[in-house]
């Protein structure tokens, strides 16, 4: 519970600065899946049934919500085996992101003095439907796959924000209305020496957002942007692996504005000490060039943030394998890749 008063003053507790928000969520699904291999085709199909009962109640506004999302998500797999480790794929799949508990909850938050956030319980799930081509050649020491993508979104989930008195701005997400991207995707990895070793991704996409007239008017927004990934792994002997990580983030599209793309970099080293006890030493931004910086345009006024914040950070832990041996893969530091 929050209170108010003064400046130098007595603070008095305020009931109506207590949050008190409960969400029960109750999940009912059912899957089924089909796989047929003819000659050099494989075919998988599947099926998930589900629906998801929302029972929302807001209980210091008073704000009781009820919803019931049924859903149909088919899926469809082909490969096609072209010899010597080399395949065509195509796949068709309808996904699904339903809005969490902070994003449902109606009550308005005081992130700053002249920053608000508030939820909206009547959110719709944001779904996605994805067509994707593929070519992979996988060999021994050597990988390269291709991708061609198109993804289609309704009531893509979005940050929305509306000017106050006083220029205080408030926060919500909303169902912001249609999304599409188009883009092509390269991993490669290869073994340059019997210790040295490294991987590549790109991804480059156009992507579109058309607002919900709904929320008012708001011009179609649409960019060429992408991002990457790229690590260099060098193992000196078979107990030590060190790892260079450079990763990159996209720009992201906003209603009112966009999100820039990052940048940073990551260092890891592992040793084992045996069969499953290794111990990690990891350097996340050792260059502090992580920046985040977000544009919006709020009715006619610019709003610009940036955090520049000290990302630095160092990092030691042991991981001891209770069952099995230790699985010599590579560091992952993390989330690196965007959303599409």
């Amino acid at each position: 519970m929050a209170g108010v008063g003064d400046a130098g003053g007595p603070i008095a507790l305020d009931p109506g600065l207590r949050d008190v928000f409960a969400d029960n969520e109750t999940d009912n699904e059912a899957y089924v899946s089909y796989e047929r291999r003819s000659g050099k085709l494989t075919l998988l199909v599947g099926l998930r049934a589900e629906n998801a009962h929302f029972d929302l109640d807001q209980q210091t506004r008073r704000v009781p919500t009820a919803h019931d999302y049924g859903r149909l998500f088919p899926n469809l797999h082909l490969a096609y085996d072209l010899a010597d480790g080399r395949q065509l794929t195509a796949n068709y799949t309808w996904r699904t992101n339903r809005p969490n508990a902070r994003e449902l909850d109606p009550f308005v938050t005081s992130q700053t003095p002249l920053s608000l956030q508030s939820g909206n319980p009547d959110l719709r799930p944001d779904d996605q439907v994805r067509y994707e081509l593929g070519f992979e050649d996988r060999r021994r020491d050597s990988a390269t796959v291709v991708t061609l993508y198109y993804h289609h979104r309704d009531h893509a989930l979005r940050r929305l924000y509306a000017s106050l008195p006083n220029g205080v701005l408030l926060e919500e997400t909303v169902n912001a209305g249609e999304g599409k991207t188009a883009g092509a995707e390269l991993a490669i990895s290869r073994r340059l020496t019997p210790t040295l070793s490294y991987s590549l991704s790109l991804d480059g996409y156009w992507i579109k957002l058309a607002t919900s007239p709904e929320l008012g008017f708001f011009p179609v927004r649409s960019a060429l942007t992408g991002f990457g990934h790229a690590g260099l792994t060098w193992r000196p002997t078979a107990k030590d692996l060190l790892q260079l990580d450079l990763v990159t983030t996209a720009k992201g599209l906003n209603p009112q504005g966009h999100s820039s793309p990052t940048y940073s970099a990551n260092i890891g080293y592992r040793h084992f000490v045996n069969d499953k006890v290794s111990w990690v030493v990891a350097v996340k931004d050792p260059f502090r060039t992580l920046r985040y910086e977000s544009v919006e345009n709020i009715h006619g006024l610019e709003d610009r943030r940036i955090s520049a914040e000290a990302s630095r950070s160092v990092s030691l832990t042991l991981v001891w394998n209770f069952a099995g041996k230790a699985r010599d893969q590579g560091l992952d530091f993390g989330p690196g890749d965007s959303p599409r």
